[in-house]
């Protein structure tokens, strides 16, 4: 890890001294210096990469240089790297990269396949809106009809009875 940010920077990830005590605990407690802190063009993979092979934990570091070395493949090979296999939103951005094309032409056919389904269901919208609107004209029409017919029928009970009234008022008259 110190040679890897020795060739990175041309310097040493912790200060150093003439007191070999003191640049011991230094290695022990402090943490390195962020190397973009040194060169901020260095990628943040590249960064994460060194801090991982710099460790305080054993456990947290490359467990041999053959690890170390597969990660440095995965990096420029613009896989995800190893040092940051838990972060999905980082995963995902490394596949999206990886596969830019596929993944803008799947998006293009997803937003067309959206594009047709939201015309899709306005035509049948407008389909359903005009049997709506020829449905409600002719019950219009039926519901007016009716009314004419129930008027004319009313007109001829009503001629009807007024015939029958006239028929036995006349037939009281003659009987009488």
């Amino acid at each position: 890890g110190v040679v890897f940010y020795n060739m990175l920077t041309g310097l040493f990830p912790y200060p150093l001294s003439p007191d070999l005590p003191r640049t011991i605990k230094h290695i022990l407690e402090t943490p390195p210096t962020p190397l973009r802190r040194h060169r901020p063009e260095i990628d943040p993979d590249v960064e994460t990469i060194a801090r991982r092979a710099l460790a305080k934990e054993p456990e947290r570091r490359y467990q041999s240089a053959a690890a170390f070395a597969e990660d440095l493949e995965r990096y420029l090979g613009g896989r995800p790297i190893d040092a940051r296999r838990d972060d999905s939103v980082y995963v995902l951005r490394k596949f999206l990269g990886r596969y830019r094309v596929a993944v803008t032409v799947a998006l293009v056919l997803l937003i067309a396949t959206g594009f047709g389904l939201v015309a899709s269901l306005r035509a049948r919208a407008t389909r359903i809106r005009e049997a709506v609107n020829t449905i409600m004209a002719l019950a219009v029409s039926d519901f007016e009809t009716a009314q004419q017919e129930a008027v004319t029928a009313s007109s001829a009970v009503q001629d009807r009875l007024g015939a029958e009234v006239d028929r036995m008022v006349a037939t009281r008259h003659s009987a009488a």
